[in-house]
């Protein structure tokens, strides 16, 4: 839970820093363990447990694409949505300049270059 938000209804499309993977086996890791293997080891680069690799946080880095989570709930999401909020972006780039168009009704404020849309219905937080 993030901020009182249950997770189902957070999609972090850059990826968090929660859980690590190896990027070799796929292995799973958690916050606590990436930074234990980060402060105990010599050269600060995390290995598997499992199989040796280099382990790393789920997040996306630069030409990396999205989680299929942000693809997979897009539609359905947007179509039922209360509060669309959009944070961190000059929304020059895509795909999240095109975010606050594909919910059918809103209501947008701006403010100090961020733009915040609000919905009516449930739905996501898109972070």
């Amino acid at each position: 839970m993030l901020g009182g938000v249950p997770d189902d209804k957070i999609i972090e499309a850059h990826g968090t820093f929660k859980e690590a993977y190896c990027q070799k086996c796929q292995e799973m890791y958690d916050l606590k363990w990436l930074k234990d293997a980060i402060f105990k080891n010599d050269d600060n680069v995390p290995t598997c447990l499992k199989c040796q690799g280099v382990v790393r946080p789920n997040i996306v880095f630069f030409g990396e694409a999205l989680p299929q989570r942000f693809w997979q709930h897009l539609d359905q999401d947007f179509q039922a949505c209360d509060c669309l909020i959009v944070l961190g972006t000059s929304l020059a780039v895509a795909p999240f300049n095109g975010l606050v168009a594909k919910p059918s009704s809103r209501k947008s404020i701006r403010h100090s270059g961020l733009l915040f849309c609000l919905f009516s219905e449930h739905g996501k937080i898109i972070l």
